[in-house]
């Protein structure tokens, strides 16, 4: 007998239409009887966010073609992504016990959906398990045996299901951020101490509204609750919203990785006898993804990522005399400003720096220059960042830049 979905599955989506298109046709695929989609509203005086919105819904709307039973929560007014999917996942729940959950830029493999609702299955009231993911940034290679599956302090949210018992411990009321010390001394998810600075970092700025984010709230509630999350041992999910539209997957370099690339996955499952986070490999998962790339990137890093994107654009070519000429031009910046100061001992010093030229960085600076808003919120940014604070405003447009950054890109050659 052929595998048929039970579980109902829910949509969050808000302006992409031609990615909400691809991931509307695996759905479509799976044929779940019961679907919901929650549609974020637009943002007020802008028509093309608009017809985007209206866009979206018509895409989700004229995908459905079986025989279900849905529903499309159309919000009139633009709500942002921690509102839109906690508010949505409540209403969702107010209707059903247990969902799998996708977005508008998460384009899953068929077998993504039998692997979520088994497990879903299994672990239904084990108050241990908090949600089942379908993606992971693991290599294959490093787990220990044939698994299909494994348990992780991390939620992963590019494709996932959970229940309704589960997400009554998310903190609506935005009380745990008090809680952190508290969590941490307890240190349930056993942390290193970077990693736990790393996390509160990342908390603090979510409930202080700098990050308009859900996940960061649903991990702390996660890890206050001693609840694991379960990924597949291949990536089932593959995220394709790495564009100008993006609210948050906007860092290019994240589209690289093979690690989005999606799978299958073997049936039937190989079971997990006892329920044991590995430590080891999220230890390294944490290195690879979350601190090399989520993570607060040095200051030396971001420009030389901005440089990187503008030259890729323009498509220019570096010369060697031209990386002689930068190098001169960095020099100075670097020996003036304490920020920068630990990378003259730092072996990437010379590879970071050696990327363009003095012309080629005034260029890039004329082109910012060409943005008076911008330029401005530069200019204010490097007044008052006399320390080089690390904990940086975003400027999508741009990029995040310090007063040591500025001062490299205006500065002369020695």
């Amino acid at each position: 007998m052929s595998w048929q979905l039970q579980t109902p599955v829910s949509v969050f989506f808000y302006r992409r239409p031609d990615h909400l298109r691809q991931v509307m046709a695996k759905v479509r695929e799976a044929r779940p009887p019961v679907l919901f989609g929650i549609s974020d509203g637009p943002k007020p005086g802008n028509h093309e966010i608009q017809k985007d919105v209206e866009d979206s819904r018509s895409v989700f709307r004229e995908a459905i073609d079986w025989a279900c039973q849905w529903e499309l929560l159309e919000r009139k007014t633009n709500l942002g992504s921690y509102l839109s999917v906690s508010k949505g996942m409540d209403w969702v729940f107010e209707r059903v016990g247990e969902t799998i959950v996708l977005e508008d830029d998460t384009v899953p493999d068929l077998t993504f959906f039998r692997f979520v609702e088994e497990l879903l299955e299994k672990y239904r009231d084990d108050e241990r398990v908090g949600a089942i993911s379908g993606n992971n940034y693991d290599e294959p290679k490093d787990w220990p045996d044939e698994a299909s599956y494994r348990f992780t302090r991390y939620h992963h949210s590019w494709g996932w299901g959970t229940w309704r018992r589960a997400w009554r411990a998310f903190d609506r009321e935005e009380r745990l951020l008090a809680e952190v010390p508290h969590i941490r001394k307890e240190n349930w998810p056993k942390l290193s101490r970077g990693e736990w600075a790393y996390w509160e970092r990342c908390f603090q700025r979510t409930f202080e509204g700098k990050l308009d984010a859900w996940d960061y709230r649903w991990t702390l509630s996660l890890w206050k609750h001693h609840m694991v999350c379960v990924i597949p041992r291949v990536n089932l999910v593959r995220n394709i919203g790495f564009d100008e539209k993006a609210t948050h997957t906007v860092e290019q370099e994240f589209a690289d990785l093979m690690m989005h690339d999606s799978q299958s996955i073997v049936f039937p499952l190989n079971q997990i006898k006892k329920l044991n986070m590995t430590h080891s490999l999220d230890n390294l998962v944490f290195k690879s993804h979350y601190k090399a790339l989520e993570g607060r990137r040095s200051m030396v890093k971001k420009l030389h990522d901005s440089f990187k994107r503008f030259f890729k654009q323009k498509d220019i070519r570096s010369s060697i005399s031209d990386i002689r000429q930068y190098r001169e031009v960095c020099l100075e910046a670097v020996n003036n400003d304490k920020t920068f100061s630990r990378f003259k001992r730092d072996s990437r010093y010379t590879e970071i720096l050696e990327h363009t030229s003095y012309e080629l960085g005034q260029s890039y600076l004329n082109e910012i220059k060409k943005n008076e808003n911008i330029y401005k919120k530069i200019k204010l940014f490097s007044k008052n960042d006399r320390l080089g604070n690390p904990e940086l405003l975003q400027y999508p447009e741009i990029g995040n830049f310090s007063r040591g950054q500025v001062d490299l890109l205006r500065s002369k050659p020695a």
